[in-house]
């Protein structure tokens, strides 16, 4: 797919087992898009556009640009082991979300395009590279950590990161972090209540804020 160029599927895109899919311009599926094993998706300059899933069962991909776009939840992202994304940006309609199924990570910036944008972490990971930053992230665009899953910073030194995180809908709580010492990958997620025992326990109620990370 050339520069400029866009190929649109008002369904499904598959890429099924030797199939190569090299994308300088814009691959959109109204629907999954899916690299099969031994598939290959390509092309650090183009974007790959998807509404419902994106799955990677094929290369381990870098550079990639994805666009998460419509107004259903996009119910499930897997990037696939050893693949990161240069770009990812929520374009969805207000109130919808996305969720990951593996780990996804993100080596320039995650942008929140529109109103009322979350991704959800359940039980996995974003990675935010070494330069990598969120951008546009508010208190209804923002990462839900709803369960274990993390939002990571890679090398995080002396400069000042802004992990964009609340527990769910309406409870956006940002924390900015820096590190003094040796750069090292911090991870955070934010807890609905002030557990007793940290991480286990009964919400602690009194002389707490109720919010925890």
């Amino acid at each position: 797919v050339q520069s400029g160029a866009t190929i649109k599927c008002t369904g499904a895109i598959i890429n099924n087992s030797g199939g190569s899919i090299q994308n300088s311009g814009t691959v959109s599926a109204d629907g999954d898009l899916r690299n099969e094993s031994g598939g290959i998706l390509g092309g650090t300059t183009g974007t790959y556009e998807v509404t419902t899933k994106f799955i990677n069962n094929g290369n381990a991909f870098t550079g990639i640009n994805l666009k998460l776009i419509g107004n259903v939840n996009t119910d499930s992202i897997k990037t696939g082991a050893g693949s990161s994304f240069a770009n990812v940006n929520m374009t969805k309609g207000a109130g919808t979300t996305a969720t990951l199924s593996d780990a996804m990570t993100v080596t320039g910036a995650f942008t929140f395009d529109n109103d009322n944008n979350r991704l959800i972490l359940e039980d996995e990971n974003l990675i935010m590279g070494p330069s990598a930053s969120f951008v546009s992230a508010d208190d209804n665009e923002f990462v839900t950590t709803n369960g274990p899953g993390t939002v990571t910073k890679q090398n995080l030194g002396g400069t000042s990161f802004t992990y964009e995180v609340g527990f769910g809908a309406g409870e956006y709580n940002p924390v900015s972090i820096s590190n003094s010492g040796t750069v090292d990958n911090i991870s955070v997620r934010c807890l609905q209540n002030v557990l007793a025992n940290g991480l286990t326990g009964s919400p602690v109620t009194s002389h707490f804020a109720n919010n925890s990370w």
